[in-house]
């Protein structure tokens, strides 16, 4: 056999092997969908609660998608201070997995379902519910939570 017939088998075995080779396609409900892991701002409250809500929306989605400091967020929001630190955010954990509103809320108290990543956790998460006193006017909130 020739030279030539080697390097052709060996090049349409090459190509046969790289056709199964592609990128695989993600199942879809393994695709990362930010909200698929946090709460939503229900529509039917009235404005004044909605914007509480938001308010916090908009505190843990700097935390936890754009992975901002937690002492670094009133920074970085247009009329919301958020009263917490790192540590009492966070409490031991390594970071905020996901969220969600536990109900509406109740005057300047807003409900919420916390999950965190935590290494010490036989399924390496914790869940916690924390309500969150959102208070203030439009345009400005203040967001802050008894220990």
């Amino acid at each position: 056999m020739s030279k030539s017939f080697y390097v052709s088998s060996i090049a349409l075995l090459l190509v046969l092997a790289t056709l199964g080779c592609g990128e695989s396609e993600v199942p879809p409900e393994e695709v990362y969908d930010p909200a698929n892991y946090e709460g939503t701002v229900d529509t039917n409250l009235p404005p004044g609660a909605q914007a509480k809500q938001t308010a916090l929306k908009e505190v843990f989605g700097l935390i936890q998608h754009e992975f901002i400091e937690v002492e670094d967020v009133s920074n970085l929001t247009v009329g919301i201070e958020f009263v917490e630190t790192e540590d009492q955010f966070l409490e031991g954990t390594l970071s905020l997995r996901s969220w969600e509103f536990n109900g509406a809320p109740t005057g300047d108290d807003v409900p919420v379902v916390m999950t965190f990543e935590d290494e010490s956790a036989e399924d390496g998460k914790r869940t916690v519910e924390r309500v969150y006193k959102v208070s203030g006017g439009p345009g400005r909130h203040t967001i802050s939570r008894e220990p």
